[in-house]
């Protein structure tokens, strides 16, 4: 019966058997042995795990004419790796403590040779000494869409990588900034620079102001994800810039207000999101009112704000900001409680754009949020804005006999571990910002209770 379907339909099928099934289809007919080697039945297959003896790397990277993303490691089938003619658009290269770098720079060439390679991602390189053919090679690809260096260090090379690429290409960079790897990424920064739409770069200190420089320059850059590096304000010439990421921990007052300075200067932003969460808990030099100059630089055009708070954090800051950002749509709050002050602060006078208040859980030892929902402050805050929505992620319900909420009864959804609780003031069926109602995460099961207050 099967071999009555064309051959697109039995592809469709193909791609879903496992690799030792596929395998096992040669051995059926010629034709079913032919499809088996279609690109059609390997294009989407990810070999990204390490190989194991059932699933054996060698014959699939002898047999498959191509595959969407593998992982090399630098201890497992390295020749196969070097000699395939299987065509890959992303690889991974973990190259564990003190993998050949080398090694690894002749499967980038080989794959770049092969034409379909897209992606490079270099996740761990520790002590990794021979990195001459892997930078070289990344640096001179005029192939790849993105590239991510995502270990603190760059493999050490004998001599400094100064080819760049031939033509621009990249849309995404993720790397980490250092003095020691500042001239490897401003290469590709600058050769670069006219492609680039995303930008992550995490700075390990010692750079220079250059590589905010680099940035300033880019005339798609869309997306930037850093710490405070050195000269941020350059970069809020980029005009084509909308949507930033600043993590401000540790703290750093020079850093700070090179970050003002941006902030202020970047009238076109419309998304910012400031992380101020940290990892030392006991840090002492952080000033009580940290994070004021931040918020007050805020533009007017603003239309998305996130903050991720720290335990210290107060925020009182951002409910005087509120006024000065009339076109604030969405705001979220992260690890820090939705407190009255800055609920009540929120009112059509001084937020009149907001349709969104999004909340990650309550920490441990406040009171559960089926409580809080039925408190005062929300039921008020819902009522004065009829357009707001308010969205806890990760609700929790406490059950407690003690809970007056709980002892309620109601919205039992919760105990059934929602993913996001809904919240809002007006009328089912009326809401005057509709939209707000849509669903448009990818994410799958997303279980989430819309409950009117």
């Amino acid at each position: 019966m099967a071999l009555k379907l064309v051959d697109d339909v039995l592809l469709v099928v193909m791609q879903y058997l496992d690799v030792e099934d596929l395998f096992a289809c040669r051995l059926v007919c010629k034709r079913l042995g032919a499809l088996a080697l279609h690109p059609d039945a390997w294009r989407h297959r990810r070999l990204t795990e390490r190989p194991k003896p059932k699933r054996c790397y060698c014959a699939v990277l002898r047999l498959a004419p191509c595959l969407d993303a593998i992982t090399y490691y630098s201890d497992k089938h390295t020749r196969a790796f070097v000699k395939t003619k299987c065509a890959v658009e992303d690889v991974h290269l973990d190259l564990g403590i003190c993998g050949s770098a080398a090694e690894a720079g002749l499967v980038v060439r080989n794959q770049e040779a092969l034409g379909r390679l897209k992606s490079v991602c270099l996740c761990s390189c520790v002590g990794a000494v021979d990195g001459d053919v892997l930078l070289s090679t990344i640096a001179a690809s005029s192939a790849l869409t993105s590239c991510r260096l995502t270990n603190p260090c760059l493999p050490a090379t004998k001599r400094a990588v100064v080819r760049g690429p031939p033509r621009p290409s990249l849309q995404y960079f993720d790397c980490q900034l250092s003095r020691a790897t500042q001239p490897f990424v401003n290469l590709l920064l600058a050769g670069h620079a006219a492609t680039l739409q995303e930008v992550h770069m995490h700075h390990a200190g010692g750079a220079s102001a250059k590589s905010a420089g680099l940035l300033a320059g880019m005339p798609k850059l869309h997306n930037l994800v850093c710490d405070l590096l050195p000269g941020l304000q350059a970069v809020g010439a980029c005009r084509s810039l909308r949507n930033v990421t600043l993590l401000v921990r540790p703290y750093s007052p020079a850093a700070v207000r090179d970050a003002v300075k941006f902030l202020r200067r970047a009238a076109q932003l419309t998304t910012v999101v400031l992380g101020f969460a940290e990892d030392d808990p006991a840090e002492e030099d952080v000033p009580a009112d940290f994070g004021v100059e931040l918020l007050a630089a805020l533009t007017r055009t603003l239309e998305g704000l996130s903050v991720i708070a720290h335990p210290s954090f107060s925020l009182r800051p951002l409910v005087l900001a509120l006024p000065r950002l009339p076109c604030l749509t969405q705001l979220s709050v992260t690890h820090a409680p939705l407190t009255d002050d800055l609920l009540q602060g929120i009112t059509p006078a001084t937020a009149p754009a907001l349709r969104s208040l999004q909340h990650r859980r309550l920490p441990d030892g406040e009171d559960c949020t089926h409580a809080w929902m039925h408190g005062p402050a929300v039921g008020a805050v819902l009522a004065a804005n009829p357009s707001l929505h308010i969205l806890v992620r990760d609700p929790a319900y406490c059950r407690r006999p003690s809970c007056r909420a709980c002892a309620k009864g109601c919205h039992r959804e919760l105990a059934l571990g929602l993913n996001e609780l809904a919240l809002f003031g007006h009328t089912v069926g009326q809401c005057p910002s509709p939209e707000a109602h849509t669903d448009t995460r990818d994410t799958v099961p997303w279980r989430c209770l819309w409950a009117r207050v």
